[in-house]
């Protein structure tokens, strides 16, 4: 019974070990490789190193500031999205104005036309059947 037990524990004691292990791996990111200059996520030693390092403060100061500069770039190319959605909105509006003064002018045509063909439509059964009709 007792090496059931010593078994959970150690089982229980690796499960912490390895979530451990992802949020040190979430917090410091990757490493760029020393030999191919690839990005690669760190090692269980090089977590180990990092985080029982007397300069973690340094450490996550440099983190912190990489991810504000990220931020800060996601943030430009968010504004500058906005600007040219913005920009169109504009131009979509300034279109829509314009067409709306097009119906409306092509509306009036129509009015004058149809206003054109009622006279003459009028004249031609005077001409055709006489007055009386």
């Amino acid at each position: 019974m007792g090496f059931n037990s010593a078994f959970k524990g150690l089982r229980e004691e690796y499960r912490l070990r390895a979530f451990e292990n992802r949020v040190l791996r979430k917090i410091f990111g990757l490493m760029r490789g020393e030999v191919t200059g690839d990005w690669r996520k760190l090692h269980n030693v090089e977590l180990c190193i990092l985080y029982t390092s007397s300069h973690i403060i340094q450490v996550n100061e440099l983190k912190r500031n990489g991810w504000m500069s990220t931020v800060s770039g996601i943030w430009s190319t968010v504004s500058g999205i906005w600007s040219t959605v913005s920009g169109i909105w504009s131009t979509v509006s300034g279109i829509w104005s314009t067409v709306s003064g097009i119906w409306s002018t092509v509306s009036g045509i129509l009015s004058t036309v149809s206003g054109i063909w009622s006279t003459v439509s009028g004249i031609w059964k005077k001409i055709t059947f006489g007055e009386e009709r």
